[in-house]
């Protein structure tokens, strides 16, 4: 229960400064904008559903290449540890 009250704060946090960051910074507004409009014609050709898949996928990969080298660099300085 406790990690769910903290994923809640969490959540609700990011998506306040995610706000005022859209609201109040113009370079950030425009950077959200330009990545709308690049969006906007593949969520009306193909719906929301692959969009999402298709992001997931991408930072899904993104976060297993990190996670192996960041292994490998362990299982490195462990072995150099011990020898």
């Amino acid at each position: 229960m406790k990690k769910m009250l903290f994923l809640a704060i969490f959540v609700c946090l990011i998506g306040g400064i995610g706000w005022a960051a859209y609201r109040y910074s113009e370079p950030v507004r425009n950077t959200l904008d330009d990545m709308g409009s690049f969006i906007h014609p593949i969520v009306m050709e193909y719906g929301w559903l692959p969009v999402i898949g298709g992001a997931l996928l991408v930072f899904g990969a993104i976060w297993a290449v990190v996670d192996e080298q960041s292994e490998k660099e362990n299982r490195r300085r462990n072995q150099g540890e011990r020898v």
